[in-house]
């Protein structure tokens, strides 16, 4: 189970690297342009799982909830270098998992305050899976303003680390 997760972590980043350099063919205007669906602008859905992935780490360590948005982070360099930060977290977390952390009961309260029990595996696959659903939708803008986008299905994944082996 600890390769399978570590797997599904190296993929959920190398998705997210793929995905920076598809935003970087948009042009600014496009980045923060509203979009009527799911959360908004390709600016807030990076933020929002930049924020997402930083708050199931606190969770995981008992820190304090993120409380940041795109506001806070209005260019792409200043996301970049925060996204680097959080990452680099979480590898040496993966990195260093063990059974007995997979299976580690944690109490969640999101901001509706409706808690509920997960084990620390739920909760890194509930990251990962999170992270692939925003790209998607991202791709899927980035793809309707003219922008490059990439294959990200889990196969792209193997075959690219294959073919690097």
């Amino acid at each position: 189970m600890i390769n399978f997760v570590q797997t599904m972590w190296d993929y959920n980043y190398w998705a997210h690297h793929k995905l920076w350099n598809c935003i970087q063919t948009i042009s600014n205007d496009d980045f923060v342009r509203n979009v009527p669906y799911s959360i908004g602008s390709i600016h807030i859905q990076v933020v929002h799982v930049m924020w997402a992935e930083n708050v199931w780490y606190e969770r995981l360590h008992g820190g304090i909830r993120p409380t940041f948005t795109a506001k806070d982070y209005p260019t792409r360099s200043g996301i970049r270098e925060k996204w680097d930060q959080i990452e680099n977290n979480w590898r040496i977390y993966i990195n260093n998992l063990t059974t007995q952390e997979l299976d580690r009961k944690i109490d969640v309260t999101p901001l509706n305050g409706s808690s509920y029990t997960l084990s620390v595996v739920e909760m890194l696959l509930h990251a990962v899976n999170h992270g692939t659903n925003h790209r998607a939708q991202m791709l899927q803008i980035i793809h309707g303003y003219g922008g490059e986008t990439f294959e990200q299905d889990l196969s792209f994944y193997y075959r690219e680390r294959q073919a690097s082996n």
